[in-house]
């Protein structure tokens, strides 16, 4: 493995919570369908957003290239996740007008680096805790954008915990791969 790629497995592992369960070791995922490649955090498996008829139809379009990451301790890996059911982090490869609609965000006030890759992170919507999100936008080509968003607050329990997962984001932007491009 190259230092690179143990580095940032090391800073995978440390930002799991302490008591997420770190059974195994973060691996590389590529999705089949968008191509995407990217470091799995050990203590998450990817599902899917299950259908549902009373969804806009745009965005029952995008639900099945849509990639989900949930947590194993919190969510069993064989069954689909109901949108907004319990805290995730979806990935979504934007293409065509709907990256395009998406780069009007492209603006210097979100504008960062995470391991020297540009990104573009829009503030938290503050509407109640479940629906309040990590929000990415990271530019992978002129007609490629990878939105990306996670929960801020583990929501249903009392105090509403945070759920660090903008640093579980920002390591995944770090190891996206260059095929992802």
């Amino acid at each position: 493995m190259s230092p690179v790629l143990s580095l940032i497995s090391v800073v995978l592992l440390a930002v799991t919570l302490p008591d997420a369960s770190p059974a195994g070791e973060p691996s590389r995922y590529t999705d089949p369908a968008t191509g995407l490649s990217f470091i799995l955090p050990a203590s998450f498996h990817i599902t899917r957003y299950a259908d549902r008829p009373d969804l806009q139809p745009g965005i029952r379009a995008a639900l099945p290239n849509v990639i989900v990451l949930a947590e194993n301790r919190i969510h069993p890996g064989h069954e689909y996740v109901q949108l907004g059911s319990l805290p995730t982090i979806s990935l979504d490869l934007l293409t065509g007008e709907r990256a395009q609609f998406n780069q009007v965000f492209f603006r210097e006030e979100f504008k960062t680096q995470i391991a020297g890759r540009v990104v573009y992170q829009l503030p938290a919507h503050n509407g109640p805790p479940e629906q309040q999100v990590f929000y990415f936008l990271v530019p992978l080509s002129y007609n490629r954008v990878l939105e990306i968003a996670g929960h801020r607050y583990y929501f249903g329990y009392d105090g509403m915990p945070p759920t660090r997962y903008d640093q579980i984001i920002a390591g995944v932007i770090a190891s996206l791969a260059s095929t992802s491009m």
